[in-house]
């Protein structure tokens, strides 16, 4: 019991070291560029909008600038064009979501700081169906002004569920390799559940409302 206590107590000190050098690494009174990744309803967009809130700077979820009305996607060229147009001339911002076919050829590169959610599948997909219940009862827009529905949810052959299923454990082996490998020339924080998530977002200057999930 006591070898047990003492290796939650070290990697609790590890956890606080980490936590402490990456709000460091986000100091406001330096230009920030923060890049926001991680599986489909991991929560990056309501962490994006917190620390943008906390830092006083501009916020862009990816998905608005993909989908169209009527859930028509963007072709890759002109997802790219409003991405240039739009974000990239703004000197600071904290951008949600991968697209990482397009965002690694603009968003990656100019991003000084790189956040992760590697959550856990379970965490994802039981967020994934809070959230898009939620989305279908009350109406919530999302992307770009769209709405969800039963249709969508369950009967498309894309739908999310089957996304993330596909892409939860195959985006981890290139991420972590980008972050060994050191290729965007941006410092990795990499948060792997709420309660790490929440101690980041302590740490933060507080500017702003907190965003609930």
């Amino acid at each position: 019991m006591m070898d047990r206590s003492w290796r939650l107590h070290a990697r609790s000190e590890v956890l606080y070291l980490s936590l402490l050098m990456a709000t460091e690494t986000l100091d406001p009174t330096l230009p920030q560029r923060i890049l926001i990744v991680g599986t489909s309803c991991a929560g990056k967009t309501t962490l994006a909008a917190n620390i943008a809130g906390r830092l006083g700077i501009r916020h862009f979820d990816l998905d608005d600038f993909h989908w169209l009305p009527g859930w028509q996607e963007r072709s890759r060229q002109a997802f790219t064009e409003q991405v240039r147009q739009h974000i990239l001339p703004e000197p600071q911002w904290v951008v949600s979501g991968n697209y990482t076919s397009a965002a690694r050829q603009t968003i990656w590169p100019s991003a000084r700081t790189i956040i992760w959610l590697d959550y856990p599948l379970w965490l994802v997909l039981g967020r994934y169906f809070r959230r898009t219940f939620r989305r279908i009862v009350y109406r919530e827009p999302c992307c770009n002004g769209n709405y969800e529905t039963l249709g969508n949810a369950i009967f498309r052959h894309d739908n999310l569920f089957f996304w993330i299923l596909r892409t939860h454990y195959s985006r981890r082996p290139r991420y972590r390799r980008w972050m060994r490998e050191g290729t965007m020339r941006a410092t990795w924080i990499v948060l792997r559940g709420k309660h790490e998530t929440e101690a980041f977002l302590a740490r933060l200057p507080h500017r702003g409302r907190k965003i609930s999930a």
